[in-house]
């Protein structure tokens, strides 16, 4: 058993020789509970400094590469842009996930070729299924099924692959151009 927040806490209660103390237990991971003792250290007590914040920024990227980088800025109190900035440095091990889960805790793809890919072929197979049907099947919002399906309507060779394309000259896979990367606040891209 190891304690993760209270040490100085515990050091009082011992100096004064207490035999019970008041404790929250924590079941989980090595790597999980560094993340709730930085949490801990940057919410109240004696705060971490910025070297220190960006040195457990880089570990959580390494421990979770499947949070989102607004996550692991929350948990350790840097912007997503440092944390974006870390995980590119960092390079994030050999298999990079597909997909990265949000302070909120749903799961979002990092592209969305895939999902624009599938939703071609259902609104093809199913040109009148409701947007929020082919979404759902496709993992993909239907803000995006909207997209495609307008692109298909409008026609063209590789209508359904031209968003893919475009993204990926603009810069990105996520098909959001490459002047609102690294954007954060009210307004800017999800």
């Amino acid at each position: 058993m190891r304690v993760i927040d209270g040490m100085h806490r515990l050091r009082v209660a011992l100096i004064r020789g207490c035999s019970e103390i008041a404790v929250r237990f924590f079941e989980g991971s090595e790597a999980d509970a560094f993340v709730l003792a930085v949490e801990s250290n940057v919410g109240h007590g004696l705060p971490l400094t910025l070297t220190e914040r960006t040195a457990a920024a880089a570990r959580i990227v390494l421990t979770h590469p499947q949070w989102s980088d607004r996550a692991i800025a929350s948990t350790t109190g840097l912007s997503a842009t440092t944390v974006g900035a870390l995980r590119r440095r960092e390079g994030v091990g050999s298999v990079a996930p597909t997909a990265r889960i949000g302070r909120d805790g749903k799961v979002r793809p990092l592209s969305t070729e895939e999902g624009r890919r599938a939703a071609g072929k259902l609104i093809t197979e199913s040109p009148d299924a409701p947007l929020r049907e082919i979404a759902k099947k496709a993992g993909i919002s239907p803000g995006t099924v909207r997209d495609v399906r307008e692109r298909l309507q409008r026609g063209g060779p590789g209508a359904c692959h031209a968003p893919i394309v475009e993204a990926r000259e603009a810069g990105t896979t996520d098909g959001r151009g490459a002047g609102s990367a690294g954007r954060t606040g009210p307004g800017a891209p999800l």
